[in-house]
């Protein structure tokens, strides 16, 4: 039976896609709301969204870590949001599922998140 979860302040969750792990918190929706107008001009009257900057502004403020994301050496990148951009495609898809609240995530405990080297004090 399908449940409503309910998006709690101090959240920690992970999904893992494409055998890397990413560590994040669900956004309220007025914080999309934010992001999205932040995103979105008007053009003769209509709002057009450019969702590529929207999926990447969701990205920035709802991920708080990754395991398993390495570089083209095959060398560990460690979280950043300026790394986000790079992700592949499909990955970015599957994040912006999660962060919206319609992918499937698992609560995690303090001591399953990655070392401080991978995640970072803030989001800044």
């Amino acid at each position: 039976m399908p449940q409503v979860v309910i998006i709690e302040e101090n959240e920690k969750l992970s999904t893992v896609c494409e055998g890397a792990t990413f560590f994040y918190h669900r956004l309220m929706p007025s914080v999309r709301a934010k992001i999205k107008r932040k995103c979105t001009t008007t053009k003769r009257g209509v709002g057009v969204t450019d969702w590529d900057a929207y999926a990447i502004g969701i990205m920035e403020a709802g991920l708080d870590g990754w395991e398993n994301v390495v570089d083209s050496k095959r060398s560990a990148v460690p979280f950043s949001v300026t790394v986000i951009p790079y992700l592949p495609e499909i990955v970015k898809l599957h994040l912006v599922e999660c962060l919206d609240g319609a992918g499937d995530a698992e609560k995690i405990e303090e001591e399953d998140l990655p070392n401080s080297e991978s995640t970072p004090s803030s989001n800044s």
